[in-house]
């Protein structure tokens, strides 16, 4: 176990085995978007699918800020998605209780919805779980995403609600 990229696939460590949250493929068919989401380093990274070469391309410490590659932080990601634009990747924030989406080719992230505060469905509608737009959102641990069928829908399997 342990962290580490590098262009040699043979010497590439991830955390643990239960660190792999998510992974989603790039509509490139070049490399895949991998979430190494429950180790100290929450992080997303990039997998050449040619080569193994890794990288970290998003987070590296937990955390919550937005922005740009080497600002960003995450904890403990669930599941991702890229979207059909090979771009824009959405993920599942899930300490965070946060939905975020990030481009690859800027590395900027940000905060699509969840306002941080979480929720569970046995305390609503007193203060629990709240349906609404961007921050106005709870969510507590969002797991996992899925993008529907005409790719206009992001669902969210929120694991605490």
């Amino acid at each position: 176990c342990g962290f580490s990229d590098n262009a040699d696939a043979s010497q590439v460590q991830f955390g643990f085995s239960d660190a792999i949250q998510g992974v989603a493929f790039v509509p490139d068919n070049l490399s895949i978007i991998v979430a190494d989401g429950t180790n100290d380093h929450t992080s997303i990274r990039r997998v050449m699918l040619s080569d193994g070469a890794t990288t970290t391309i998003a987070g590296g410490f937990s955390g919550y800020v937005d922005g740009v590659f080497g600002v960003n932080r995450f904890n403990q990601i669930g599941g991702l998605i890229v979207l059909p634009d090979g771009v824009t990747v959405i993920i599942a924030d899930s300490k965070n209780h946060r939905i975020r989406k990030m481009s690859l080719t800027s590395g900027n992230v940000q905060t699509l919805a969840g306002s941080g505060n979480y929720g569970s469905a046995a305390s609503w509608p007193a203060g629990g779980q709240d349906d609404g737009a961007g921050n106005s959102a709870t969510f507590d641990r969002p797991r996992d995403l899925v993008l529907s069928f005409d790719n206009t829908t992001v669902y969210v399997a929120d694991e605490k609600n």
